[in-house]
């Protein structure tokens, strides 16, 4: 919702006086067959996964372009391969990481005279809550496991460390780019 999201920047704000980095990182996903998505399920997922970040990203840049010493910001967008590896009965899943992908690259360039970088992290298969039914059934699993060039999934320390590499110092210079 957007007032949420537009508080949620707002309270940030006041209480840290600026906003040195925003990660966005919700997202849902539901399997759905393609002609049995309705508009609700379309709409819901698009909220979350896409019309979310992007309203907290505007409202932390309104802020970010203020800030003085040091000037600017970082986004970090949490994306999915996903976004370029379609997922059949996860149209607006899919839809929705292939569009954040694109917002990624078009903030990175519009903002980056500003000193605002924006990246993104895509992660593939990550065991966490959104997929936890590759932890119950083995047969997915080594499914999707023959797919993995390293032969098994990630967890989210994994992930962790490049968002934590992606909001240090040590990648000034990176922006618009995809993990």
């Amino acid at each position: 919702k957007e007032d949420d999201c537009i508080s949620l920047i707002q309270k940030s704000i006041e209480r840290f006086n600026r906003i040195d980095l925003l990660v966005n990182n919700a997202a849902i996903q539901e399997d759905v067959p393609f002609t049995d998505t309705t508009l609700e399920d379309w709409y819901k997922v698009i909220a979350v996964d896409l019309t979310g970040p992007f309203i907290c990203s505007r409202e932390a840049v309104k802020q970010m372009l203020k800030q003085e010493n040091p000037k600017g910001g970082n986004i970090i967008n949490i994306s999915s391969v996903h976004q370029r590896i379609p997922k059949p009965h996860y149209l607006p899943y899919a839809t929705s990481k292939a569009g954040i992908e694109m917002m990624t690259k078009t903030m990175a360039l519009e903002l980056a005279a500003q000193n605002i970088r924006a990246n993104l992290v895509a992660p593939g298969a990550i065991l966490t809550e959104m997929n936890r039914e590759l932890k119950e059934n083995k047969k997915e699993m080594d499914k999707i496991i023959k797919k993995i060039p390293m032969g098994r999934v990630g967890n989210a320390e994994e992930v962790a460390n490049i968002v934590e590499f992606l909001a240090s110092d040590k990648a000034s210079y990176v922006t618009g780019t995809t993990f």
